[in-house]
């Protein structure tokens, strides 16, 4: 029998087909990635504000409501608590130490960037950081959904930041300049490049293309894969909702350590 090639190894290690992947597929990929390789966990949590928005999409629901309030029912909350407790228990995710620890520290120390797990939830313009953190080439996927079908995934392109003039300034005129300039002038766009996000003047992404290195060209091409089965952004967060993703990893970490329970 003859060594594999490292190009050989790398097709035998499968990618999913995120097109059509399941959560349950996601369960059973990671709990074999566990198996296998040990003290490499199959996954890490998505257990943040935006994983769980996500959860909502796909269940037809949101998080906040066009009002500001509530936007979902207390049974499809339940339910992604106990999909949290489906990768602890069965999915071969990280342990609950693994993810409080992760939680409590810096991006560098999280368990995906030190491989400690094959799979993390993360932005795509944080690819090259993780690509670096890793020294692996890392693959970027659709979110699993209930059905297979990567139109009910849920997911959205979510600005990074919105920029906004007071109307209390004094200076409206020279503030929409500025803002302008961010948002239309290729000087600009090149100086910020994607950190921001791929940005969502369309001439603007286009300017900034030549300029960018291979993980970056890597996160134009995958937002531009999936552009046909992205659903329509969320608003802002309404005001007091600064505090919200403390308050689900808080709960989570409860959760994981059997403090509570999903309902």
């Amino acid at each position: 029998m003859r060594k594999l090639t490292d190009a050989e190894k790398k097709e035998e290690r499968a990618i999913p087909d995120d097109t059509t992947w399941t959560w349950e597929d996601y369960y059973r990929i990671s709990a074999e990635i566990s198996e296998n390789l040990g003290e490499v966990k199959g996954t890490d949590y998505g257990a943040l504000d935006a994983d769980l928005r996500i959860w909502l999409r796909q269940n037809g629901e949101t998080l906040y409501n066009q009002e500001g309030g509530v936007g979902y029912t207390p049974e499809t909350v339940t339910a992604w608590f106990e999909h949290l407790l489906n990768v602890r228990d069965t999915g071969g995710g990280a342990s609950p130490a693994q993810f409080t620890e992760a939680a409590a520290g810096t991006f560098e120390t999280e368990n995906f960037p030190t491989n400690q797990t094959a799979m993390g939830w993360y932005w795509s313009n944080q690819l090259g950081a993780l690509r670096s953190a890793t020294g692996d080439d890392i693959r970027m996927l659709r979110v699993p959904s209930s059905t297979g079908n990567a139109a009910d995934n849920g997911m959205y392109y979510k600005a990074s930041m919105y920029w906004s003039i007071s109307s209390q300034s004094n200076n409206q005129e020279e503030a929409a300049a500025f803002v302008s300039y961010l948002a239309n002038d290729p000087e600009a766009a090149k100086k910020m490049l994607v950190d921001r996000g791929v940005p969502a003047n369309p001439e603007m992404a286009e300017a900034v293309q030549p300029e960018l290195d291979e993980s970056d060209q890597s996160v134009v091409a995958f937002l531009e894969d999936i552009a046909p089965n992205v659903a329509d952004s969320p608003m802002p967060s309404p005001v007091g909702a600064g505090t919200v993703q403390e308050t689900i990893v808080r709960y989570v970490s409860e959760l994981m350590f059997d403090n509570v329970t999903p309902e």
